[in-house]
């Protein structure tokens, strides 16, 4: 009876073991569709992403990627191909090659550029405050003094 209990705990420990191994992959043969979905633009709804367009062509391309990943190719191979089918204007990335390589770059320099005309205004704002600093002697003058009495009658 005992060895009878230990076969059936194993069993269901294998059973369940496997059952999230299948499981685990699903998931993540779906979040690679989702990336690929969204690395794409539809080739049958200009200027949207694969997965947001409404088309019943691109929702048979999706259902051919995600069968493409079950299975069992990567997420370049499944790419390759893609590209290979339709060119490479699909890709709603800029190449890192090029001209493309601008679009990647440009963030960074600008943000870079912004510091440092910040941290040079910011410089030259605490060096020079524009307040006049008061006379180092503690009383005014008497010119002065003449002045303002004057003005108060």
């Amino acid at each position: 009876m005992k060895k009878l209990i230990a076969a059936l705990s194993i069993s269901l420990v294998f059973a369940l073991s496997a059952n999230l191994a299948a499981e685990e992959q699903a998931l993540s043969s779906e979040q690679a569709a989702n990336e690929i979905f969204s690395e794409l633009l539809s080739p049958f709804c200009p200027g949207r992403a694969l997965g947001d367009c409404p088309s019943t062509k691109a929702t048979e391309l999706k259902e051919d990627v995600r069968t493409m990943l079950k299975d069992g190719q990567t997420k370049e191979q499944v790419l390759a191909e893609l590209f290979e089918r339709f060119g490479d204007e699909i890709s709603a990335l800029p190449p890192a090659s090029g001209f493309g390589l601008w679009a990647w770059l440009a963030p960074g320099i600008f943000l870079l550029i912004g510091g440092l005309i910040w941290w040079a205004w910011l410089k030259g704002a605490s060096s020079s405050s524009g307040v006049i600093a008061p006379p180092t002697s503690g009383s005014p003058s008497d010119e002065i003094m003449q002045r303002i009495e004057k003005d108060l009658e």
